[in-house]
C-alpha cells in the first residue's frame, strides 16, 4: 500500500473517530483505524464493535492495499505536521508502516487488516432522508434526559417512533426519559420515510452525531442496527435491544383545562440560576402559584424567593374534595434545563394536582415538544 494525502484531510478524520475508537480495551485492534486505499481516496474506519465510523477522504494511490495503525499514535504524530503539509504513507516490512512528510519520516506497528471488526448492514432497511432541523430536534433537545444507569440500559439512548398525530398526519418522534424526567420532540415523517417500528439510538451514538455537527443524513435502519450517511462519511451503530416502556402512561394527552401556569421562559431559567446558586442543583424548589413565586431553602446554605414573570391559569387542586393548594414542588436543575430546551418565549405548566406529572408545553405553536418532570417534596 502507497498513498500521499492531505494532513489535514486525515487528522480530521482521526479526530472524527476520537468519540469511538477504544483507549483502553483488551481487544488490541480496536485501538487501531482501518485504512483502506483505492481508486482516488483513502477510507479511514473506527469501530468499538458496537459503534462505527467510516471517513473517506481524496489521495493519491500509488499502489491499493489496508492495513490498521494505533490511532492515537497517528493522530498525535499528524498533530505535529504543518497544516496544507502532504503525507505519504507506505507499508513496509515486518509489520510496520511508514510516514513521511517534509523531512520527516517515521515508523509505526500494524495489525493485520484481516482481524479487523467490520458492522455489516443488513439489507431490506427501511431508508429516509432527515434534515439537520430535524436530526438536531430529536436528538440534541432529548439527549439531555437519557438515563446513564447500565442497569436500565433500555432508557440509555433516545427511544425513535412512529406515531399519528391529532391530524392524522404520520410524524417522528424521539423520546428520554431518566425515570425522573422525560424529554419529546416531534417532526413530521420525511418524504419517502418509513420506519415499520420503534428502535433505540444508543446514548454514545447520539454524541457522536452531534459531535459531528451534521449537516443531515440518509437514516437506514434494520432490526439490529441504523445507519447515518453523509457526504463521505457513514455512521453504523448497533440498536439497544430492549423494550422502551410504555412513556405516555407518565405523558398524559394534552389538555388545555391543565394548564397552570404560563411563564416567561427566559426569566424563570435566570430566576432558577440564581435559586441554584445558594443551595445544591439536585434541591427541590417550591412553586407557589398563588404568589407566583419560586423558593429554595438549604439547611447548610440559606434561603431564596424569587418572583416569577408568568401568568396564573387557574388554581391547583388536590384530594377527593379538590381543595385548593398553593405550591408544588420540583427538582430545580432539572426544570431549569428542561426550559432550556424550548424556543418559544412563554411556556405552560400543566399539572392536575400536586404529585402528579409536570408537564411543560410550548406557548403559541404545535407542541412539537413536550418535557415532563416528577415531583419533589419542598
Amino acid at each position: 500500500m502507497k498513498f500521499s494525502v492531505s494532513c489535514d484531510h486525515l487528522l480530521a478524520a482521526m479526530r472524527a473517530s476520537d468519540a469511538i475508537v477504544e483507549k483502553k480495551t483488551t481487544i488490541p485492534i480496536l485501538s487501531n483505524v482501518l485504512l483502506e486505499a483505492e481508486g482516488e481516496h483513502v477510507a479511514i474506519t473506527g469501530t468499538d464493535l458496537d459503534l462505527q465510523l467510516g471517513y473517506k477522504i481524496p489521495a493519491e494511490v500509488e499502489k491499493p492495499g489496508k492495513v490498521t495503525i494505533p490511532h492515537d499514535a497517528l493522530k498525535r504524530l499528524l498533530g505535529g505536521v504543518p497544516k496544507g503539509a502532504t503525507v505519504r504513507i507506505e507499508t513496509a516490512d515486518e509489520g510496520q508502516i511508514t510516514i513521511q512528510s517534509g523531512r520527516s519520516r517515521y515508523k509505526l506497528q500494524t495489525l493485520p487488516a484481516e482481524d479487523f471488526p467490520n458492522l455489516t448492514f443488513e439489507k431490506g432497511a427501511a431508508s429516509f432522508p432527515l434534515d439537520e432541523n430535524a436530526m438536531a430536534h430529536l436528538f440534541g433537545r432529548t439527549s439531555f434526559a437519557m438515563s446513564t444507569e447500565e442497569t436500565r440500559y433500555y432508557l440509555n439512548g433516545v427511544f425513535l417512533h412512529p406515531v399519528t398525530n391529532a391530524n392524522g398526519v404520520t410524524c417522528l418522534r424521539g423520546v428520554t426519559t431518566d425515570g425522573h424526567r422525560l424529554a419529546q420532540a416531534t417532526v413530521e415523517m420525511p418524504e419517502g420515510g418509513e420506519l415499520p417500528a420503534g428502535v433505540i439510538v444508543p446514548r454514545k451514538t447520539v454524541g457522536v452525531i452531534s459531535s459531528l455537527f451534521v449537516k443531515g443524513a440518509t437514516v437506514r435502519v434494520s432490526e439490529t442496527k441504523i445507519q447515518f450517511a453523509w457526504a463521505d462519511v457513514v455512521l453504523t451503530s448497533k440498536l439497544i435491544d430492549g423494550s422502551f416502556p410504555d412513556y405516555q402512561r407518565v405523558c398524559p394527552a394534552l389538555d388545555p383545562d391543565a394548564a397552570l401556569l404560563t411563564l416567561s421562559r427566559n426569566e424563570v431559567i435566570s430566576a432558577l440560576t440564581r435559586l441554584t446558586a445558594i443551595a445544591k442543583s439536585s434541591s427541590a424548589i417550591r412553586v407557589d402559584i398563588t404568589a407566583l413565586t419560586a423558593s429554595i431553602r438549604d439547611v447548610d446554605s440559606g434561603s431564596g424567593t424569587e418572583e416569577l414573570e408568568g401568568e396564573l391559569t387557574r388554581a391547583l387542586t388536590v384530594g377527593e374534595g379538590k381543595h385548593a393548594a398553593d405550591y408544588f414542588g420540583v427538582n430545580a436543575s432539572y426544570l431549569r434545563e428542561m426550559l432550556a430546551q424550548f424556543t418559544t418565549e412563554h411556556v405552560s405548566l400543566q399539572m392536575i394536582d400536586p404529585g402528579s406529572p409536570l408537564r411543560l408545553v410550548p406557548v403559541g405553536v404545535s407542541p412539537d415538544y413536550v418535557g415532563v418532570l416528577m415531583p419533589m417534596r419542598a
